[in-house]
């Protein structure tokens, strides 16, 4: 950056030596205007000099020259040279804080002389000075010390080069002066572009902000809030809606309204993933509701509490909050009849494995969900194909994913369309439908959550790319995904459904035969798996297992974990994972000869695989895991027997050599050549290397 930058500036494709680059760059800190500042004053003390047309640099006096890299002090020697009126001009613009032209400027200046408390600016001196004369002058003198620039690209005016210029002068106005000129700023900008200030709420709320105009503040803020959100800039939203809350909550204006801001406020938190602090400020709302006898708003607060517990993992929590709000309802014999809690509650029960109260709920919260309202149909389309996918039923599955991608191109959010494209690329994966269209869908999610913002988003949709790469067996891709979502889960508050991630890992040794990698994984989440609500990854972790005991050669061990594995299939109809269970076991009593008992396993198999016929394509995967490990036994075996029968013949031959040679010394008298004999002998018996160390003893 440093030479190319000189080089535009000097205007000469000059190369210094790369020292001189490398100290600009140092005392400049990157930052072009000292860039700029130093390298005119290098010229100005003819230390860097235009000679027989070419650029040169003393390199002795650059060694010897004192930098000034404190930007405030060049500012000051540029300031230098303005009047105590100009400076005062100045100190306007920094308050105006963007680009300024002269018209808002001239008219913004005759509302501080009216007010009459600003420097001499007042009625009487604007008589005797033109304001625009007085500013066309100060334009010009900023723009020859090159402290302002003109914006022609935009043709919006003028603006101050760097951002040290606004701040430094901003400082030196004297804070009582601040509330005032800010207030007047503002009022400049609704008077001057009262048919255009749907463009200006930004700049109005920061100017109201500076202020104890509190209805104009929570005007603005709550219009900017809205305007970041419409622009998907939603970390700008959550400032402008915290200062609402925060200053309400300060002076304690608290109605229902308030409270409906908190839940905005929370779920876009909890988008960004800040939970815990979407929480803090729920459970302040929560206390208020109950103070103000605000049943309603009390349900409702606890169902948002709940996800901020289902977001950080905490399903037992997040199902006690939920089932506050139902009671809520049911007290007041009223059936709830918006979608949201069912939703929250259906999600609570997936990721707690009970799927068919899961399932309930995500249909139940369809019924209350208008079919136009597709933001609100789509996602719970998608929670619920996840269901049926579980139970194996892609059928069903299948249907709700052609809903959603059917609707994609009448979503513009890209919030919305990351979690569609999260689902759908879940369903492709796990029905193997698709596996392909999974990866790219799952691509698709990550750009959308990435240009949002949205950490959870972006770790969710790392599983469904996880999961592709699983069925694609690219297992450097699969193990990059996983540090990758880790790396977000480390960097925010963002836990759920970390295990799904972990459990994927261990079956990935698995199919890398990295089989201690995969019990050690394993072994470490079924020690604590009553901390492990979600069965899938119970059960996975015991498929580990399972095959890990009997590529060890322990089939007592290996047979008990699945048959407990299959008890628990039974109970919860996991599908995918059953269906290696069985596989697994008809397998083992195949190699323990019980032929009758494997043969009804393989009709079971047959049977299932009849009715669902998009489950076959699990049967490959499984038995090429199944087939990877008897790999591993046989070759583990081979080599075992290899390695015995080469100690088996090496003994013996040693054992051959130490006789002929016992023989041989009984029969030699003359000593020399018995040592000699003795040298040649352990060569043979003991090795090279042995006998090569013997040799040299005996030079």
């Amino acid at each position: 950056f440093v030479p190319v930058f000189i080089e535009k500036m000097l205007s000469s494709l000059k190369q210094f030596p790369a020292s001189f680059y490398k100290t600009i760059l140092e005392k400049s800190s990157g930052n072009p205007f000292l860039i700029q500042e130093i390298i005119k004053t290098l010229y100005d003390k003819q230390i860097l000099y235009f000679e027989n047309y070419d650029w040169e640099i003393n390199l002795d006096l650059f060694g010897h020259f004192e930098f000034e890299n404190n930007i405030t002090q060049l500012i000051l020697k540029k300031l230098n040279s303005f009047s105590n009126a100009e400076i005062a001009y100045l100190k306007l613009i920094a308050v105006i804080n963007k680009e300024f032209n002269l018209t808002f400027l001239s008219y913004f200046l005759e509302k501080v002389a009216a007010a009459n408390f600003f420097f001499h600016l007042n009625d009487e001196f604007l008589t005797k000075n033109t304001p625009s004369d007085l500013l066309i002058k100060l334009i010009d003198h900023c723009r020859e010390k090159q402290l302002m620039e003109e914006n022609l690209a935009k043709g919006k005016g003028f603006y101050l080069l760097h951002d040290k210029i606004n701040e430094y002068l901003y400082r030196q106005i004297e804070p009582e002066n601040l509330q005032q000129l800010h207030l007047l700023c503002a009022q400049t900008i609704e008077e001057l572009y009262s048919e255009e200030l749907s463009e200006k709420v930004f700049l109005l709320a920061y100017h109201y902000n500076q202020t104890e105009e509190w209805n104009k503040i929570f005007f603005y803020n709550e219009l900017a809030f809205q305007k970041a959100l419409d622009r998907y800039a939603y970390s700008e939203a959550g400032t402008y809606i915290r200062h609402i809350v925060d200053l309400k909550l300060e002076k304690k204006l608290f109605d229902p309204a308030f409270l409906h801001l908190i839940i905005r406020m929370s779920r876009l938190l909890n988008t960004m993933g800040d939970i815990s602090l979407s929480l803090k400020y729920l459970q302040q709302a929560l206390k208020i509701a109950r103070d103000l006898n605000l049943d309603e708003l009390l349900m409702e607060l606890n169902l948002e509490v709940g996800t901020g517990y289902y977001l950080l993992n905490d399903t037992f929590t997040s199902l006690q909050y939920y089932n506050s709000a139902l009671k809520l309802a049911e007290e007041k014999n009223k059936e709830i009849d918006i979608p949201t809690p069912y939703t929250l509650i259906g999600s609570a029960y997936y990721f707690k494995f009970e799927l068919e109260k899961a399932e309930y709920y995500f249909s139940k919260a369809i019924q209350y969900t208008h079919k136009d309202a597709l933001d609100d149909l789509l996602p719970l389309c998608g929670l619920r194909s996840w269901v049926y996918s579980t139970f194996g039923d892609f059928e069903m599955a299948r249907r709700d994913i052609e809903t959603i991608e059917a609707n994609l191109d009448n979503i513009s959010n890209p919030l919305m369309l990351s979690s569609l494209y999260h689902f759908c690329s879940l369903y492709y994966s796990w029905s193997g439908a698709d596996v392909m269209k999974s990866l790219d869908y799952s691509h698709m999610s990550y750009d959308y959550a990435t240009r949002s913002n949205a950490a959870v988003l972006q770790y969710s949709s790392l599983y469904s790319r996880m999961s592709a790469y699983f069925l694609l067996s690219e297992w450097e891709q699969c193990e990059a995904t996983f540090e990758q979502a880790l790396s977000i889960s480390k960097k925010t508050e963002v836990n759920i459904g970390i295990q799904n991630f972990w459990s994927l890992m261990a079956l990935i040794h698995l199919y890398q035969q990295n089989f201690d990698k995969a019990h050690e994984l394993a072994q470490y989440y079924l020690s604590k798996k009553d901390t492990i609500e979600n069965e899938q990854n119970i059960l996975s972790f015991m498929l580990v297992e399972s095959v890990y005991y009997y590529h060890q050669g322990d089939l007592e061990q290996s047979t008990q974990i699945l048959d407990e594995a299959l008890r628990m299939y039974e109970e919860n109809h996991i599908a995918p994972l059953g269906i290696f269970f069985l596989m697994f076991k008809g397998h083992l009593l195949s190699k323990q000869n019980h032929f009758y008992e494997s043969q009804n396993i393989k009709n079971q198999l047959q049977d299932f695989f009849s009715e669902r016929k998009s489950l076959l394509f699990l049967k490959n995967k499984y038995q090429d895991l199944i087939q990877l490990t008897e790999n591993a036994i046989q070759n583990s075996q081979q080599q075992k027997s290899k390695d015995s029968r080469e100690n088996t013949l090496k003994e013996k031959i040693q054992l051959a050599n130490i006789i002929k040679t016992s023989q041989m010394i009984s029969s030699i008298l003359d000593i020399e050549q018995l040592l000699e004999i003795i040298v040649e002998k352990t060569l043979e018996i003991t090795g090279a290397e042995r006998g090569a160390l013997l040799l040299r003893n005996l030079d």
